[in-house]
């Protein structure tokens, strides 16, 4: 169709990447997808390469493009979700600095309890609940690799965010983090989508190795040369931040109102309940997504 326009969407998954071109009026017109590797080191260790995570992601849209048989030059757009309960280092070139440690990986359990011992109940008023990994997993690279964390990694992220600012080759200072994934980071203020000091500076967790927070709908970049080749597409195509994949999800699913129930049936099973206001669970069973 002369003049049409579209926007690829791709998932950042654990066992791999699914990429889909829509039209604009969200009729989808594709999808590939290309297999991902977790890495399972040993008992309670699972990462991700980043660039095996870049990858999949070049496949997958590739494969898209061939098969859909659209005109490069009317790509509108590129929005990415992605897993959310692990975390990523980037340097100060937004260089990968460490794997993705999984949600999977499980090490940073103790550093759970020591939050929640600190100040649970603050965790609990701005985050929505006391069952989250972001900080945890912060505070396990900050103990077991102390000179990585004081020297390489200087801001941390998602894959998703990770691969946003690799398409729109960002600099460090430049690393974000969407809002919809705070649910998980135990050390938001969800409600005010912003990094809570308070209970920064009590866990210890430096906010000066966070990023900042922008909505789903913030273009954070546009793509460069060098990646728009890779793709073969043209560069400065806006790269949208998008969402984490649950809040993804669930909007994908129709959940736009209170009362409002889904499901996802996968690696892991999650219920999604659509709420009119603020409910932080004491429980830990739910987490309280923006």
């Amino acid at each position: 169709v002369v003049n049409k326009k579209y926007i690829i969407a791709s998932d950042l998954g654990g066992s791999g990447t699914k990429t889909m071109i829509f039209d604009l009026e969200g009729n989808p017109i594709v999808k590939g997808n290309h297999e991902s590797h977790i890495e399972h080191a040993e008992a309670g260790v699972t990462h991700q390469n980043p660039d095996d995570i870049f990858n999949s992601f070049v496949f997958s849209t590739k494969e898209c493009i061939e098969a859909s048989k659209i005109s490069p030059n009317s790509v509108e757009a590129i929005v990415l979700d992605g897993q959310q309960a692990g975390i990523m280092w980037v340097d100060r070139e937004y260089k990968a600095a460490s794997p993705y440690d999984s949600w999977l990986d499980t090490r940073f359990g103790p550093y759970v309890d020591y939050m929640n011992n600190i100040c649970g109940k603050r965790i609990l008023e701005k985050s929505g609940t006391n069952n989250f990994t972001t900080g945890p997993k912060i505070l396990w690279w900050k103990e077991n690799h102390p000179e990585l964390f004081k020297n390489n990694f200087f801001k941390m992220v998602v894959p998703s965010t990770y691969l946003g600012g690799r398409l729109a080759a960002l600099k460090g200072e430049d690393a974000y983090f969407e809002e919809t994934t705070l649910g998980f980071s135990g050390i938001a203020d969800i409600q005010n989508s912003q990094w809570d000091q308070e209970i920064c500076d009590l866990t210890g967790i430096p906010v000066n190795k966070l990023p900042k927070i922008v909505k789903p709908t913030e273009i954070i970049g546009k793509l460069s040369k060098e990646v728009s080749r890779e793709l073969g597409l043209p560069n400065g195509i806006p790269i949208i931040a998008g969402a984490g994949d649950f809040p993804a999800g669930a909007l994908g699913a129709g959940i736009c109102h209170s009362g409002q129930f889904g499901e996802i049936v996968g690696t892991a099973n999650s219920l999604f309940v659509g709420l009119n206001q603020w409910l932080p669970d004491p429980t830990g069973i739910l987490r309280v997504l923006k």
